[in-house]
């Protein structure tokens, strides 16, 4: 975003990074040729010494539906936005930079604990092959925070193809005149668009396109993302635990994942949002939510799109969740092409995998790894109840739904090895449970950072077999 560009004075900002005493690194990834600049600040930021306040940056002003209630004033209240020089187009923030104009009252810091749950749960969604912004370095500071019994502050690198929310969207749209509201909300698609346009193959076209066909392209884009990245989401049963739009992600990757969490034992009601005492943004009800997000943007369109360009968009969204959720799904199963019967079979699973309490992705590592034309015996027993440890009930729904299983593998076109390696590929040996992410959090806790590296090595590698 550049400043200059837009008449709202209250939407972007330039700030600078507050002092944070005695940082030390805990774990930073490789360096690139594209990450070189931003990686090198880093470390200056963390050396003994160095003057933070000579780092400035942008901080923006955004609003947001939370928890279905507009909330007009909310904003980058503990991040800044880096103006580095990359290989492409990338952006950087560094988290937990200190008080910013949108703080409002609170200090602008991150806890220790916070930070690493966010940082490793990144990796674990990019290790997966989620859409989601990237940890690039985490630092901790011998300061305490006293609103956070007493945690290390820390400092944590991200980037992304872009930062920019639909709360800020909806920041323009609700608090400027209509003359500034258009065109700033022109600018932002624009930079929107810009930011996609590889994706998009808009290198040469996007200055050409009248803003009202920016704003229907960025539409039918986010919806498009947004959908790819909830059927993602659903098949990794990894739930984000806070999707308010201004949580919602323009380029449809995983935001502020840091209570989110990846299911154990199967529960469509499961939500690790404490304060979610609903259940508005509990794991089945994932879906939906972006979808009311994805009405959100739209309203904020009205002055570039009619009621009937923004529902035309709007009803893809549906379409095409399911159409990669199946696809998905299948792949889990080893199978690759579908039938309406799956449809069925899909729903059976899931009811079968939470009327019996299994662990979600155990359950697909175990179906992966046994025959799946020898699951049952000749008495119609499963032959390998084993799973790491977890025993495998012989119930009549389970042993139903495998027959079943069994029969949609023979109407398949692959062969067996090529049906195991579509499983290998698609359920992931390593997954970051809540237990796992507990024990990296207190290694961290005891400057144990060995441990850390290796967790990183596993998350960033799920799919391998050792």
């Amino acid at each position: 975003m550049n400043l200059s560009r837009y008449t709202n004075q209250a939407f972007i900002q330039q700030h600078q990074l507050a002092p944070l005493a005695d940082l030390q690194i805990i774990h930073q990834v490789k360096s690139t040729h594209q990450l070189d600049d931003v990686l090198t600040l880093f470390n200056q930021v963390c050396s003994k010494g160095f003057d933070m306040r000579t780092i400035t940056g942008l901080v923006t002003a955004y609003s947001g539906h939370q928890f279905g209630t507009f909330n007009p004033a909310l904003g980058d209240g503990r991040v800044l936005n880096l103006d580095v020089n990359s290989v492409g187009l990338c952006a950087f923030q560094l988290k937990g930079s200190g008080q910013t104009p949108f703080s409002y009252g609170n200090d602008g810091r991150l806890a220790l604990r916070s930070a690493v749950k966010e940082y490793l749960t990144n990796i674990a969604l990019a290790g997966l092959g989620i859409p989601t912004i990237e940890s690039l370095a985490l630092a901790f500071s011998s300061e305490r925070l006293q609103q956070q019994q007493l945690q290390h502050s820390s400092l944590l690198l991200r980037t992304a193809q872009t930062f920019t929310r639909i709360g800020h969207f909806e920041f323009l749209y609700a608090s400027s005149s209509t003359e500034d509201k258009q065109h700033d909300l022109g600018v932002l698609i624009t930079d929107c668009l810009a930011a996609s346009a590889t994706d998009l193959g808009l290198n040469k076209t996007l200055d050409t396109l009248a803003v009202k066909e920016q704003a229907q392209m960025l539409l039918n884009n986010v919806v498009e993302k947004t959908a790819y990245l909830a059927a993602k989401w659903q098949s990794a049963a990894f739930c984000h635990g806070t999707l308010n739009s201004d949580n919602m992600s323009i380029a449809g990757l995983t935001l502020d994942s840091a209570t989110g969490e990846f299911m154990s034992t199967f529960d469509p009601s499961m939500t690790p949002n404490a304060i979610d005492q609903q259940g508005r943004y509990a794991f089945e009800n994932q879906p939906r939510q972006c979808l009311f997000n994805l009405h959100v943007l739209a309203q904020c369109l009205t002055l570039f799109l009619s009621p009937t360009q923004q529902q035309h968009s709007l009803k893809q969204f549906y379409q095409s969740y399911y159409q990669h959720y199946s696809m998905l799904m299948l792949a889990k199963l080893g199978l690759n092409d579908f039938i309406p019967a799956d449809r069925q079979l899909l729903s059976e699973l899931l009811q079968c995998l939470y009327d019996n309490k299994l662990d979600y992705n155990l359950f697909f590592q175990w179906l992966s790894q046994v025959d799946s034309l020898q699951l049952l015996n000749k008495n119609n027993r499963i032959q390998a109840t084993d799973i790491h440890q977890h025993t495998l009930a012989n119930t009549d729904q389970l042993i139903h739904w495998l027959r079943r299983y069994q029969m949609r593998i023979e109407q398949g076109e692959i062969s067996t090895c090529q049906r195991h390696q579509l499983m290998m590929k698609s359920n992931p040996n390593f997954v970051l449970t809540k237990p796992i992410l507990n024990m990296a959090i207190e290694h961290v806790e005891h400057a144990d950072f060995t441990a850390l590296s290796c967790l990183i090595n596993k998350l960033s590698h799920p799919f391998l077999t050792t």
